[in-house]
């Protein structure tokens, strides 16, 4: 069972560099699909669909309908 984080600035103090370089390049982008980031990010696609998804069960970012992401 999944626990939602008390408050989000928790979440961002812990941050992995991955997840750190993914949520600025959200921040950057706003609504972004997954190919962006991984252009942006220059981390393989499936690097990149792991750290977003620990970032989704963290509730940092969203998934949205075509594998577009943005922060919650």
């Amino acid at each position: 069972m999944l626990l939602k984080n008390p408050s989000s600035a928790n979440c961002l103090s812990s941050l992995l560099p991955d997840e750190e370089l993914i949520i600025n390049i959200l921040k950057e982008k706003g609504v972004t699909g997954i190919d962006v980031i991984c252009s942006e990010s220059r981390l393989g696609p499936s690097k990149v669909a792991s750290v977003l998804l620990n970032l989704e069960f963290e509730q940092i970012v969203k998934c949205l309908p075509g594998k577009i992401y943005n922060l919650v």
